[in-house]
């Protein structure tokens, strides 16, 4: 399961046509989960100036 205790998702798994993702493709994925909203918030924020 994924997330702290009481809050926990479904676990999520990425496959390829070949079988599981290798390591590369999961580090992008995590580091989009962290860097986009941050990202879109500056965005929104230098629109707002």
């Amino acid at each position: 399961m994924t997330g702290p205790d009481g809050d926990r998702g479904e676990d999520i798994y990425v496959t390829r046509d070949s079988g599981p993702a290798s390591a590369p493709y999961l580090d992008l994925i995590a580091a989009a989960r962290t860097y986009l909203p941050v990202l879109i918030d500056e965005l929104r924020a230098a629109r707002q100036q």
